[in-house]
């Protein structure tokens, strides 16, 4: 199944906002914390890349990819 992506424009939107884990997936614990760094493009559709603003490895902090699908299943935003 092909996971939906963003528009250019709805991308843009979510830039800056606060996400939460709603769940554990690829070693981010739940309730995570982290913020819509910036957006990436495939053709004319865009993901998300949150960093994770208290998970990080010796030499960096962890950043995630996400489809919209992704986006909606796994975090929420914050206000």
């Amino acid at each position: 199944m092909h996971n939906k992506y963003f528009s250019k424009e709805d991308a843009e939107k979510k830039l800056g906002k606060m996400v939460i884990s709603l769940r554990e997936f690829s070693g981010i614990p739940i309730g995570s914390v982290g913020r819509v760094a910036s957006i990436y493009g495939m053709k004319n559709e865009y993901g998300l890349d949150i960093r994770w603003l208290f998970i990080h490895t010796k030499k960096h902090r962890v950043v995630d990819g996400f489809s919209k699908d992704e986006y909606k299943e796994f975090l929420q935003e914050l206000e």
